[in-house]
């Protein structure tokens, strides 16, 4: 007799790719991860409290997952808790012994703001080099104020720019386990 497979882990409302429902408002190019939720009209946003970014991000609540995307496949995102402690660490991080929305996302957008090596960038083709740089240049020239313009275009090409137009957050799908790890695809868009 085959081994019964367990269902899936739901995830929260807010980051399930799956289901049609106000998910976070998020744009992964800004430099400063804001939490804001789409309210019922299309310019009603408010802000996550601290409440609801510790919610658990799966239920069952969850220690441990990788995130991957299609568009950049060369950089998953790998978190675990370990007892309390977050792998990688997050700074103010309350000692919860699961995966929180917050956990997810921070994770996410960090990893998404490391600048690229020159290796990475010797791997493109010319035409690769071409969108990237479109889109990089688009979000330091995005930022609010001209100092955080010249500090954006200080910083160099990011993970983020790989994403090109497709910036915005719009939640996570489930992907078969590899090795015994639980993984998440990232779903991003354009905003709507």
């Amino acid at each position: 007799m085959a081994p019964m497979e367990l269902p899936r882990p739901q995830l929260h409302n807010l980051i399930n790719g799956d289901i049609v429902a106000p998910h976070l408002y998020i744009n992964f190019v800004d430099a400063d991860l804001v939490f804001r939720k789409r309210g019922s009209g299309i310019y009603n946003l408010s802000t996550l409290s601290s409440y609801d970014l510790e919610q658990p991000a799966m239920h069952p609540q969850m220690t441990r997952v990788r995130i991957v995307c299609d568009m950049i496949p060369q950089w998953p995102v790998d978190l675990q808790v370990l007892g309390t402690s977050l792998s990688p660490h997050r700074r103010r991080r309350n000692a919860l012994p699961y995966l929180t929305l917050e956990d997810i996302l921070q994770a996410l957008h960090a990893s998404l703001h490391r600048k690229i090596s020159h290796h990475e960038w010797g791997r493109l083709s010319t035409s690769q080099e071409t969108e990237v740089a479109r889109a990089y240049t688009r979000r330091y020239k995005s930022a609010r104020s001209e100092w955080s313009e010249r500090q954006q275009q200080a910083e160099g090409v990011k993970r983020v720019d790989f994403l090109l137009k497709t910036t915005w957050f719009k939640g996570f799908t489930w992907l078969d386990p590899e090795n015994g790890v639980e993984r998440l695809k990232l779903l991003v868009g354009m905003e709507s």
